[in-house]
């Protein structure tokens, strides 16, 4: 059966899109039938009205997906989260996915709602199937979403130093001036 990868994808390389990309590739080398659906958005400007067309992607989003998912190919399919407002749209993708009878794993990129309840995510999980995976960068933020969301029990710990590339294999354009911001760079998200 297939999966389905709902997610941002490059371009723009960032870290979330990146690790997607990386996953459709790992999974078709797998010999997994990947269908992607992209929610990059042009830019990774984060003014206001740098994000209006969002609303725009997470309806195409939805309806990309409410087309695989009638089509009864696919039997997963693996969702990046945002950590902000976004989680309201990918909602109704999670809703989409229940409705379906699909499983459902996530995969939690930030931090931005581990140390606080944040009602999105609160939203996002109920919306969610209850069976619903969840993948974390360490065990101690899968702690404490467990803390703070019982709804979260399915954990799997995936860091990201498992997307490291060879940096020997990597080509760099002779026009980069500048490497951009690494994150909050931890042990225990594996760098």
């Amino acid at each position: 059966n297939n999966i389905c990868i709902v997610g941002p994808l490059p371009p723009p390389v960032y870290g979330m899109s990146a690790v997607n990309a990386f996953m459709a590739e790992k999974m078709s080398s797998n010999g997994q039938v990947v269908k992607t659906i992209n929610t990059s958005l042009p830019s990774l400007k984060r003014r206001w009205w740098d994000r209006l067309p969002r609303f725009k992607v997470f309806i195409k989003s939805w309806m990309a997906l409410r087309r695989e998912l009638e089509c009864k190919r696919t039997s997963l399919v693996y969702m990046s989260l945002s950590g902000g407002y976004g989680l309201l749209g990918e909602a109704l993708l999670a809703i989409t996915v229940k409705h379906a009878g699909v499983d459902l794993v996530v995969h939690h990129h930030g931090y931005s709602y581990v140390d606080r309840v944040f009602i999105p995510l609160r939203l996002f999980l109920i919306s969610c199937p209850s069976d619903t995976g969840h993948i974390v960068l360490c065990s101690k933020m899968g702690n404490q979403l467990h803390n703070l969301y019982p709804r979260i029990s399915k954990i799997c710990v995936l860091r990201n130093a498992a997307f490291l590339v060879d940096p020997l294999k990597v080509i760099l354009p002779v026009s980069l001036k500048r490497i951009g911001y690494l994150s909050n760079l931890s042990t225990d998200k594996g760098i």
